[in-house]
């Protein structure tokens, strides 16, 4: 549903200094179990809307719910096209004739759903409050992937041929991504797979003495 406003955290990447004091608030809040069943902004974590998502009682609804509600102002967002890039649509796209469409899916900061619109190519984020379109990020500006609506380039992906084959694995949703962005994701993973295959090949293994 458009700008839930509670977003989740990504589960693919958490940069964390390890805390056993952070562990134990974790854990002592899992323990206590204040979750609310529900899709609304008071279910979740403590009935403030940390949740009624994928993973909402798990990683995705607990890690901002940490962050915003016991320890605010202490954690970075990432730029999401560029770390943990998906390359999945960001945009609104249907169902035609809501208001919402062609909007960021996410929620607006300040409630401004007028400017919530994505940004043109190498327009600045201070002059739109919006999102870009992860889809088209210029590869040499991505610093990690996640393969996931891309697939993983190990598993040869192709592009989905229309409805008949879309719950068998390794096929691409179109409708969901920029196939080129994808092609030259998958690339640059079996480059780097060939210079660490290369590498590892490279060190030879010392010499061993074989007792008299």
């Amino acid at each position: 549903w458009p700008w839930k406003f509670i977003s989740p955290v990504q589960g693919g990447l958490l940069v964390h200094r390890p805390s056993m004091e952070a562990f134990e608030e974790y854990m002592e809040i899992v323990r206590e179990g204040n979750y609310t069943p529900g899709f609304t902004n008071e279910a979740g974590w403590a009935g403030l809307g940390y949740g009624g998502f994928l993973g909402g009682k798990a990683y995705q609804g607990i890690i901002p719910y940490f962050y915003d509600h016991f320890h605010p102002n202490t954690a970075v967002e990432l730029d999401v096209c560029k770390w943990n890039q998906v390359a999945a649509d960001v945009i609104w796209r249907g169902p035609r004739g809501q208001h919402h469409v062609g909007q960021c899916r996410k929620h607006p900061r300040g409630g401004d759903y007028e400017n919530n619109i994505p940004r043109a190519v190498g327009e600045k984020s201070s002059t739109n409050n919006g999102c870009d379109d992860c889809r088209i990020t210029p590869i040499d500006e991505i610093y990690t992937v996640h393969y996931t609506a891309c697939k993983k380039p190990w598993g040869c992906p192709v592009a989905r041929a229309g409805n008949k084959d879309k719950n068998k694995r390794n096929r691409i949703d179109t409708s969901l991504v920029h196939m080129p962005t994808c092609m030259k994701l998958h690339r640059e993973w079996f480059q780097l797979r060939k210079e660490f295959e290369e590498l590892v090949h490279s060190v030879k293994e010392p010499e061993k003495e074989i007792p008299q």
